[in-house]
């Protein structure tokens, strides 16, 4: 086939009139590995290619190869704008053939770019998302306990046994009354129902077992000898009647209105592996019915707010700009205990507080004064936060979210930066003020 020929019918399967997207996605892939071909250029892989010409200039075989990676999907390196860059790359010192083989890479390179996989783009986008919203608490790969005792997500036997709807919740809405926030924008986080997505995608990654049966029968238990038992083997890490525990929160009304009984009666007799959570299969199935029954009693209705916050507006920063300077403040890594926050805030010192939680958590319940600068996206508040003044970063885990603003504070140039040791829920249980609502 001649170069023209493959010209005309790489601009053909582009026509949407013609073709759906997937004929066009594996129509370009087979027309792209023909005019590989066609040219000599060498190929190593779908998702990585390396290309020359012969006799072409260094100069020109970098814009080639940068053209043939958008057409394979390199999108992390470059992006469509760049392939307009290589129009001046078609000098006359190259054959009318190889201008041709330029030409041809440019019409095909945006719909060529539809080659990778979009589950694959999907997982890698929820990566992203994970490491900046949850690894913080749950882990890089998902091990948990790293922040406020967080379940540890790439349990093999979690992960076969909850669904994807579950997750999505999870994510959407968080855990009322926990550290676990809400980061769908619903609830005035940053997520996108197709974010949430995108994360459970990269959280099946870990999962290397089979899809667990879950027994789905009718649940048949006695809730008072289920709440005997819980409180001889489950109350130690989970709390009075599942609230306010070490642990996972099991009447959380979340958690309980996305947790089927199956899910649960796993859960029971399965355990955690390499956690905590023990398994408890021992207890059989009708006592573990039994304790099932008596987290179903102690469930309550979930409440759904008309609107999450608005998206964070700073207001003034600093609480009393005349003050005097605070003393005592501990340089983060360091921690500065609560009590001595409490007491330069009581001296009307001159410093800022920030609540690096979520939107919905900061609008919940907040230190009295403080701004709200996520622990995830601080970029669009930074060139507002005074540099001359002591920044003190909170959250309630106690300082993971806090921790992780504060060094992105340092990253920036801030030099002044401290966290609060104990966390939100010190300050909120020593009766310390606090506010609600969206401003500070």
């Amino acid at each position: 086939m001649r170069a023209h020929e493959f010209a005309n019918r790489v601009q053909r399967i582009t026509r949407p009139e013609v073709h759906d997207s997937t004929t066009v996605r594996d129509g370009c892939c087979a027309w792209l590995s023909g005019v590989l071909l066609l040219a000599g250029i060498r190929s190593h892989g779908a998702g990585e290619v390396n290309a020359s010409v012969e006799g072409a200039t260094e100069a020109q075989n970098r814009r080639l190869e940068c053209t043939v990676c958008i057409a394979g999907g390199d999108r992390g390196r470059h992006s469509r704008m760049a392939c307009g860059l290589h129009r001046d790359s078609l000098t006359p010192q190259m054959t009318s053939s190889k201008r041709l083989l330029f030409a041809v890479l440019l019409v095909a390179s945006p719909i060529v770019a539809e080659c990778q996989d979009p589950q694959q783009a999907q997982v890698d986008r929820g990566r992203e998302l994970y490491d900046r919203t949850c690894a913080v608490c749950h882990g890089s790969n998902g091990e948990g306990y790293v922040a406020d005792r967080a379940p540890q997500l790439s349990n093999q036997e979690f992960l076969a046994s909850v669904t994807d709807p579950f997750l999505v919740r999870a994510i959407d809405r968080g855990r009322p009354g926990t550290t676990m926030s809400a980061f769908g924008m619903a609830f005035g986080g940053p997520f996108k129902s197709a974010d949430e997505l995108a994360i459970v995608s990269y959280m099946r990654t870990w999962l290397k077992v089979p899809v667990a049966t879950l027994d789905e029968r009718p649940l048949a238990g006695d809730a008072t000898k289920g709440a005997t038992v819980y409180g001889q083997q489950c109350e130690k890490c989970h709390g009075t009647m599942g609230q306010k525990g070490p642990y996972l929160a099991l009447a959380n009304p979340e958690l309980l209105a996305s947790a089927s009984n199956g899910f649960l009666r796993w859960g029971i007799a399965h355990g955690r592996p390499n956690t905590p959570m023990e398994d408890f299969a021992a207890l059989g199935s009708q006592t573990t019915d039994d304790v099932v029954a008596a987290l179903r009693s102690w469930q309550q209705a979930v409440t759904t707010p008309d609107g999450g916050p608005p998206p964070p507006v700073l207001g003034p920063v600093i609480l009393h700009p005349n003050g005097p300077d605070p003393l005592g403040f501990v340089l983060f890594p360091g921690y500065t205990p609560v009590d001595v926050v409490k007491a330069q805030y009581d001296a009307n010192a001159r410093f800022g507080i920030l609540d690096a939680r979520a939107p919905g958590d900061y609008a919940t319940e907040h230190i009295a004064g403080a701004v709200n600068v996520p622990y995830y996206d601080p970029a669009p508040f930074i060139p507002q936060l005074p540099t001359s003044a002591w920044l003190v970063c909170y959250c309630a885990c106690p300082h993971a979210e806090s921790g992780a603003l504060a060094q992105k504070l340092l990253d920036a140039g801030f030099k002044q930066v401290a966290v609060i040791d104990e966390g939100f829920p010190a300050w909120q249980s020593r009766g310390y003020p606090t506010h609600t609502g969206a401003m500070p």
